[in-house]
């Protein structure tokens, strides 16, 4: 369990990057910050599920796309909790968008483990004969 989250964190810090990146050139072009940490979310989560599927969680490694849809809907929750922390984060604490980005990103993260490693990419069982 412990490699499996030291490659979760690997996996999950490429995409965050790719994420406060994007969200970073967006800013930069002045788009609404709320605008920009969903788009940088959102071009992130196939880096994610493919890194997870492929790296994190191969043991369970699954055809079809039953995997995918239940890593979307752990996506999507890890999404809420990760917008309404940018939210208090922003408004509240007022920090900086970036800054709030990576925050709110860290603090989804353990969410968006638990969900993925007992439910997305479970273990399927096998039935005897």
């Amino acid at each position: 369990m412990i490699r499996q989250i030291i490659v979760f964190l690997c996996v999950g810090i490429v995409a965050t990057a790719l994420h406060l990146i994007v969200g970073a050139a967006l800013l930069h072009m002045s788009v609404n910050p709320y605008l920009a940490n969903s788009v940088g979310f959102a071009s992130a989560f196939l880096v994610s599920f493919l890194g997870h599927q492929t790296l994190t969680f191969k043991a369970t490694h699954e055809t079809g796309g039953g995997a995918f849809l239940r890593y979307l809907v752990t996506a999507i929750s890890g999404y809420f909790v990760h917008q309404t922390a940018f939210f208090a984060l922003m408004n509240v604490v007022q920090f900086e968008p970036i800054t709030t980005m990576l925050f709110a990103s860290i603090g989804s993260a353990s969410l968006t483990y638990a969900l993925a490693r007992r439910w997305a990419f479970r273990v399927k069982v096998q039935e005897s004969n």
